[in-house]
């Protein structure tokens, strides 16, 4: 039988050159900062708004606060 795969839940950054951290705070380093309309893949989202995103176009993977993130 087929494992159906979930649709990813694909977003984009709303604000304009956006601290992509190394965890889940603003006490976590640095590891890129991203232009507005960046395409993220979010892969998770804690409990305090820290959502842990993927970029697709380098595979890189860090956290910023979901409230940054725009749907489409």
């Amino acid at each position: 039988a087929e494992v159906a795969t979930p649709p990813l839940d694909m977003r984009y950054v709303a604000g304009s050159r956006v601290n992509m951290r190394a965890g889940p705070g603003t006490n976590f380093d640095v590891l890129d900062t991203l232009d507005g309309g960046t395409e993220a893949e979010v892969l998770l989202v804690d409990a305090s708004g820290w959502a842990q995103i993927r970029i697709p176009g380098n595979g890189q993977i860090g956290w910023m606060a979901e409230r940054l993130l725009t749907d489409g």
